[in-house]
């Protein structure tokens, strides 16, 4: 939700979630802003949660947060995407204790008040050559394949999913589809249209039907 500091108006959204073990003794920003190069963050007193203020700009903002300064361990697995434009942002990464859920946040100074949700598209099996989109009226929808695939005990694999970033309280329309690589004109298998108001960080499920 937004909130003010000296100021200037701050949204606060969700973009990914990952999994770690242990605390870090240092972390490392590396992404478009500096060519991907080693950044020293800060440990921020009072959550103890890793910080860096970077520029993003046009040319496929994204960043990883690396532990090491080498590559052997980086989050999140794909790399994190800046979809709020260009501009100053506040990156925080929680690395709590244990085995836990870990967060990654990028706060957009002067940016319009926006929720994450995260889309899953369940039974989503795929032949060679095709790939996973949301389809929908928002216009991220449909620019880039899901691509973060989710097994677990609770629903039936492969299910997947990705972040979308939406702005608050809007009514979005959307289905999960398939596309050939070759002709991402072309649908072969879609859901039923489903209608969802993005008012907390949440997500959304759609099953296909594979019948």
């Amino acid at each position: 939700m937004g909130f003010r500091v000296s100021s200037i108006s701050i949204t606060t959204f969700l973009l990914s979630i990952v999994l770690v073990h242990g605390r870090w003794e240092q972390a490392f920003f590396r992404g478009t802003p500096n060519n991907f190069q080693s950044t020293a963050m800060t440990r921020r007193s009072g959550d103890g949660f890793w910080t860096t203020t970077q520029t993003f700009g046009t040319d496929n903002p994204r960043f990883k947060i690396d532990r090491f300064g080498d590559w052997s361990q980086s989050v999140p697995p794909l790399d994190f995407l800046i979809n709020q434009g260009p501009g100053q942002y506040i990156i925080t990464f929680d690395d709590s204790s244990g085995n836990v859920i870990t967060r990654i946040r990028a706060v957009k100074v002067g940016g319009p008040r926006v929720v994450n949700i995260q889309i899953q598209c369940d039974n989503g099996e795929t032949r060679p050559g095709e790939s996973i989109y949301v389809e929908g009226d928002n216009p991220e929808f449909g620019s880039t394949p899901i691509l973060s695939p989710r097994g677990d005990s609770s629903r039936t694999w492969p299910s997947w999913r990705r972040v979308f970033t939406i702005t608050f309280n809007r009514v979005v329309r959307w289905r999960c589809i398939w596309r050939p690589e070759n002709d991402p004109g072309r649908i072969l298998r879609a859901t039923p249209y489903k209608t969802s108001t993005a008012t907390v960080d949440d997500t959304w499920f759609n099953n296909f039907n594979n019948s």
